[in-house]
């Protein structure tokens, strides 16, 4: 039977300087910004303004055009700074800076599915 091998390849060293340690989740940031424009469709509206207190999951970008998605805030916090930043792939857009509070607390609003497999669509 022939070995299951390729010439040349990445053959590193057994005693890496890694191999003992474990995985470590690194610390949060003290500041998000999330971009209003996803991709290379239409930017989102904002719907929080300036000093808007944030839960994970708030909306923060309203979708108005054909090839667009909502976003969605990703911590809990306070609305620093509506702006203009450089997005390496779409280039200048707007974004919404949060400065992130210790506590995650899930938007109120938001109601758990409690089945998915068999939700009505306008549910998801």
């Amino acid at each position: 039977m022939k070995k299951l091998s390729f010439p040349g390849g990445v053959h590193p060293a057994e005693a890496k300087l890694t191999a003992s340690v474990s995985i470590k989740n690194p610390p949060l940031p003290g500041r998000v910004i999330i971009p209003l424009q996803q991709h290379i469709g239409a930017p989102n509206t904002p719907t929080v303004k300036k000093g808007d207190e944030v839960f994970t999951g708030t909306l923060i970008g309203k979708a108005e055009a054909f090839v667009s998605s909502p976003v969605f805030s990703s911590v809990t916090g306070k609305v620093v700074e509506i702006g203009s930043f450089f997005h390496p792939v779409t280039g200048k857009g707007i974004a919404v800076t949060i400065e992130r509070k210790d506590e995650e607390v899930l938007d109120p609003g938001l109601k758990p599915v409690e089945d998915p497999e068999n939700a009505e669509k306008q549910v998801l």
